[in-house]
């Protein structure tokens, strides 16, 4: 593993290992800063596998795995990054950004916390492992079209 992509992933399995302890601990406030860093991620990581082009925000994003012909003509992927899942990430992320807005009003409380956080927990490990699963069969086609084209070559 490359220097680089090591790093980010012990600074991605030190985050996991944070999340997880904040979620056992109560800390859903902390909670839902680091599911938020690792859904934005793990999309960041989706668009750069299936080579499409990020915008700067997780809105916009969610919106092209929506609409964008890379998303939704692909079986494969659309099978795994389903319109459902990508609006129950759509509404965390609108539940999350309103929560934490409303932070220093009296309208927040622990309980808002709690549910947002568990919503994030299970998104962010649900996102995971379908990105896993839609890089992984990206890298056998990539081996494959290699070993293909080394075959023409010889």
């Amino acid at each position: 593993m490359a220097e680089k992509n090591y790093l980010k992933y012990e600074l991605y399995k030190q985050n996991k290992e944070k999340l997880s302890k904040a979620m056992k601990n109560e800390f859903y406030f902390e909670a839902l800063l680091i599911e938020y860093a690792i859904i934005e991620d793990r999309v960041d990581s989706l668009f750069r596998t299936v080579e499409c082009k990020l915008s700067n925000s997780l809105y916009r994003n969610l919106n092209k795995m929506k609409s964008n012909p890379i998303f939704t003509n692909n079986k494969y992927i659309r099978d795994r990054i389903t319109i459902e899942l990508v609006e129950k990430l759509h509404e965390w992320r609108i539940a999350r950004n309103e929560t934490v807005h409303a932070l220093l009003k009296a309208t927040t409380t622990d309980t808002d916390f709690k549910k947002i956080a568990k919503d994030g927990y299970e998104l962010q490990k649900i996102l995971d492992n379908k990105v896993k699963s839609i890089k992984g069969h990206y890298e056998t086609l990539r081996k494959k079209a290699e070993k293909e084209q080394n075959k023409k070559s010889d």
